[in-house]
């Protein structure tokens, strides 16, 4: 568990930059829409999507803690870090329209 927790947690600061890049790229590629729609509620859309992605992230523990149980350690460390890349890409594609979305569209209207 702890050589899982090692891992993950320290990519987790990886994964989150990125997906911060993404947004904060996206509200300035998107302006001025962007600031036009940039309320409270796109305030606590944006917040609830990074929490979303954070608990998705988690999901890295799962097959982590199996192969680790099953005795595939070694092999896993080996393939865990591509596990980590596809993860960060799935990530930014869906950011990209999502991001899209939350500054291109009012959420009040």
């Amino acid at each position: 568990m702890a050589d899982a927790f090692r891992y993950w947690e320290k990519r987790r600061l990886i994964y989150n930059a990125v997906l911060a890049v993404i947004t904060v790229g996206g509200f300035l590629l998107l302006m001025p829409r962007s600031l036009q729609v940039f309320e409270a509620k796109t305030v606590y859309v944006t917040f609830s999507l990074a929490v979303g992605a954070n608990v998705a992230y988690c999901a890295a523990y799962i097959p982590d803690l199996v192969a680790q149980a099953l005795g595939f350690g070694d092999r896993w460390r080996r393939w865990r870090g591509w596990v980590f890349v596809f993860g960060v890409l799935l990530a930014a594609v869906i950011a990209v329209p999502t991001v899209t979305v939350c500054f291109a569209a009012p959420f009040s209207h």
